[in-house]
C-alpha cells in the first residue's frame, strides 16, 4: 500500500512486482485515505479508504463497495480495518463513529455497535480487528489502551437503519 500514490501494489514472496490496484476514489482513480488492508481465505482484498471499504477479487476486479449515507444505515466516518467471516459478513472499524459496522456478502448493512467512551463496548480511536474463527472478534481500542473481545451471535440479519 502506498499512501502517497494512493494505490495498493501486489508482489510475489520473492519481491517480484505483480500488479498495482488503483482506487475508485475521488482523486483521479486513486484511493483517497488508505488504512489497514487485509486478505480473506478466498484471497479477496479488503481496502478501507476514507468513508468506504472496497472488497477486491484476487484478479483485481472490484467486488463490493461498503458504506453509504445515513439513510443506508451503513455510513462510515473513517474506515480503518475490515475483516470477513466464513459466512461472507464483513466487519469494518470506524474511527470517527467509534463503532463496528457489519455488512453482508452483498454489501447490505446489517448492524453496528459501539460508540465513544470508556465503558465496555465503547471505544476511543477504534483500530484493528481480528476474528478467531471460533465466533469471536477482537477490537483494538487504541485510545483506551485495551483490546476488547466480543462473541458474535448468529444469525446476523438486515436491520434497516439500526446503529448504536
Amino acid at each position: 500500500m502506498d499512501f502517497e500514490r494512493g494505490d495498493v501494489q501486489k508482489f510475489r514472496p520473492d519481491g517480484t512486482f505483480l500488479a498495482k490496484l488503483t482506487g475508485p476514489g475521488s482523486s483521479g482513480g486513486r484511493f483517497v485515505d488508505l488504512a489497514r488492508i487485509g486478505v480473506d481465505a478466498r484471497g479477496n482484498l479488503y481496502v478501507p479508504d476514507a468513508t468506504h471499504t472496497y472488497i477486491i477479487a484476487p484478479d483485481g476486479m472490484p467486488l463490493l463497495r461498503l458504506g453509504g449515507g445515513e439513510a443506508a444505515g451503513g455510513q462510515l466516518g473513517k474506515a480503518i480495518d475490515a475483516v470477513g467471516d466464513g459466512a461472507g459478513n464483513v466487519f469494518v472499524s470506524d474511527a470517527v463513529n467509534n463503532r463496528i459496522s457489519v455488512f453482508d456478502g452483498t454489501g447490505r448493512f446489517l448492524t453496528s455497535w459501539g460508540g465513544a467512551g470508556t465503558a465496555p463496548g465503547q471505544f476511543d480511536e477504534i483500530d484493528a480487528l481480528a476474528l478467531d474463527g471460533e465466533g469471536s472478534i477482537y477490537v483494538l481500542d487504541f485510545g483506551n489502551r485495551r483490546v476488547q473481545k466480543f462473541r458474535l451471535l448468529p444469525p446476523l440479519a438486515a436491520v434497516a437503519g439500526t446503529t448504536t
